[in-house]
């Protein structure tokens, strides 16, 4: 068990929730890239993938992916 936890495959990052939450201490750091349009739907999926057991609590763009998709970076917290 881990108290951070960087996972830094932002393309299937959703298939990768589950195994960044159950590597994390209660209260311990995750932080997850994401490629998305959509970095506040994204942030809700991350919580729902992970059973509501991380909470998002910031993010921001890191870089342009392509003219519409971008890589976000989120700090979730094992709650």
């Amino acid at each position: 068990v881990f108290t951070t936890v960087i996972a830094d495959n932002p393309t299937n990052i959703l298939e990768s929730v589950e195994a960044i939450t159950n590597a994390l201490v209660k209260g311990g750091r995750a932080y997850i890239y994401a490629l998305t349009d959509e970095p506040e739907a994204m942030g809700r999926e991350i919580e729902r993938s992970s059973g509501f057991r991380l909470a998002i609590k910031t993010y921001y763009k890191v870089k342009e992916y392509s003219p519409r998709l971008n890589i976000y970076r989120y700090l979730a917290i094992r709650v």
